[in-house]
């Protein structure tokens, strides 16, 4: 059987990847069937995705990020064992080198996999840590979007200065995916959950030179997408760096 050499497949366990289907698919610059994955609606969402809903937010923490005004951390979102879980079901979906965005492979340089989560798992991270965060513009935030694109940094990966966009709140219902699933939101803020820590290199950077080495596998990075800063990630050197943005 051939695989697309753009795919960057990992061991298959059936019993978890025949809990997701591919509720949508999106182009790419190579192709134009990448993948939107989601959650079978007769699987129950903490079979898939084991968040403990009893956790505390007295023990979710911010830490502003001195020098970076609207940077900040948050710290203790997820526990080890719910971001391994998490990787777990990214490595049964798999990841592809070609993204559903208008930069090619050698400006974001990395693997992606793309996945639209259950209320379940959004919410939850979202009630975590609401206390935590601020108002844009003079509005609150509601909530953090259901569609999680993933991206997986190894050695040689690197991501070029870009500027993040602003995208709708998505859901999958029982019409399909719906990219605008309210109407009346889009992102304002970049929350970068990271799910490792075992690497080197792939630093986050802002054009005004203030460089975040961030390593924590429950560690969120936030900031402003309203004020257009300038990132980029620096070459990855060691080990992995897998993300939901």
């Amino acid at each position: 059987m051939s695989v697309a050499a753009s795919d960057v497949a990992c061991p298959s366990t059936p019993k978890l990847r025949e809990m997701f289907y591919t509720a949508a698919t999106e182009h790419g610059q190579e192709r134009d069937d990448l993948p939107l994955w989601a959650l079978r609606p007769e699987i129950t969402p903490n079979v898939a995705f084991p968040l403990r809903a009893s956790m505390s937010q007295t023990n979710v923490r911010r830490q502003d990020v001195q020098g970076l005004p609207g940077g900040f951390q948050i710290l203790d979102l997820m526990s080890e064992e719910e971001c391994e879980a998490f990787q777990a079901v990214l490595d049964e979906l798999g990841f592809h080198t070609d993204a559903a965005v208008s930069l090619p492979y050698s400006f974001r340089h990395m693997t992606n996999c793309n996945l639209c989560v259950p209320e379940f798992v959004d919410e939850l991270l979202y009630k975590r840590c609401e206390h935590l965060l601020p108002t844009i513009a003079g509005y609150k935030p509601v909530g953090l979007n259901a569609k999680f694109r993933c991206y997986r940094y190894q050695p040689g990966d690197y991501f070029k200065p870009h500027t993040d966009g602003a995208w709708p709140g998505s859901r999958v219902t029982d019409k399909g995916f719906q990219g605008d699933a309210y109407g009346d939101r889009f992102s304002q803020l970049t929350f970068l959950i990271l799910l490792t820590d075992d690497y080197e290199g792939g630093a986050t950077r802002f054009l005004l030179e203030k460089t975040l080495p961030w390593r924590c596998e429950r560690l969120v990075e936030a900031f402003s997408s309203s004020r257009m800063d300038t990132t980029q990630t620096a070459r990855c050197t060691r080990g992995r760096r897998s993300m939901l943005a």
